[in-house]
């Protein structure tokens, strides 16, 4: 007797509408997030990147000016009234002179032609101007001769002999200085540097320029066809500081006194991002003296 087979048949089951929106959306929701995830690493990259390269500018400008700054003539640095300019006089040679021997001392009323000096390195020009004992920056810039005398190497150098090398250095004649240095200290200068904020739109731009000619008056550019006239070169750039507050005015010198040195304080803005300014608020300490 034959059996009867029945055979069943499977049914296929597939996904639901239900189930493809679910995972459509929970698909939407993973990409949006990655994307968002990687556009925010990529945004961090971005302004880091930019403020590393602000930085490493900013950090060139206030170097040079520190270096600069430190080997300045005693009192030499002076602001501009608006404290948008700083300038100073580097120091090209310095030593110390005597006044034992029979050399006029060159200290008013007496006048004379030579000065002895105990140390020598040899750089020295004519017109090259020579300080005693500035306690201001008056003493240092001005062509009334009361802190400084003019070099005249058109007469030859005497070599003094003895154990010490002392040399006698010729300055113009008919003057004479106001006091001796406590420590008989002299310097010489021939230039003066100067760092200005010279507005460019919206933001300021630093520049650095040296003036050869010695006057009452600081030079004070106002825009940037001026600056460039006097040889300027571009320091930094994109500076945010507003000069109408005081708090942020750039430059900034507490005189000497009888416990410390002269500080020149800087202070620098700069545009970092759309949103954010990066700021340096430095202490330069001037460690030469009178």
């Amino acid at each position: 007797m034959a059996k009867a087979r029945f055979f069943t048949q499977t049914k296929q089951q597939g996904f639901s509408l239900i189930e493809l929106v679910a995972v459509i959306v929970i698909l939407g929701v993973l990409a949006t997030a990655s994307v968002r995830f990687i556009v925010f690493g990529t945004q961090i990259y971005v302004e880091a990147n930019d403020r590393q390269i602000v930085l490493s500018k900013s950090r060139f400008a206030i170097e040079r000016m520190t270096r600069e700054i430190r080997g300045a003539i005693p009192n030499s640095v002076r602001v501009s009234s608006s404290e948008s300019c700083i300038e100073f006089t580097p120091i090209k040679a310095s030593g110390a002179y005597r006044d034992d021997t029979t050399t006029p001392s060159l200290l008013a009323p007496s006048t004379g032609t030579q000065l002895d000096v105990v140390s020598w390195n040899g750089v020295y020009n004519d017109d090259d101007r020579l300080y005693i004992y500035p306690t201001q920056s008056t003493d240092v810039y001005s062509n009334t001769l009361v802190r400084y005398m003019i070099l005249d190497l058109s007469s030859s150098i005497i070599i003094v002999d003895g154990d010490d090398p002392v040399i006698s250095l010729t300055v113009d004649a008919g003057s004479s200085f106001e006091e001796h240095s406590p420590k008989r200290r002299y310097y010489t200068a021939d230039k003066s540097i100067n760092y200005c904020l010279i507005a460019n739109g919206s933001v300021y731009d630093l520049y650095r320029f040296i003036r050869t000619s010695f006057s009452a008056t600081q030079a004070v550019p106002s825009d940037k066809s001026s600056v460039l006239l006097l040889g300027g070169v571009l320091m930094a750039e994109g500076l945010t500081n507003d000069l109408s507050n005081d708090t942020t005015h750039p430059f900034d010198i507490s005189s000497s006194t009888l416990n410390r040195n002269s500080v020149v304080n800087l202070y620098l803005e700069f545009t970092a991002n759309v949103n954010e300014n990066m700021f340096f608020n430095h202490e330069v300490h001037i460690p030469n003296v009178p």
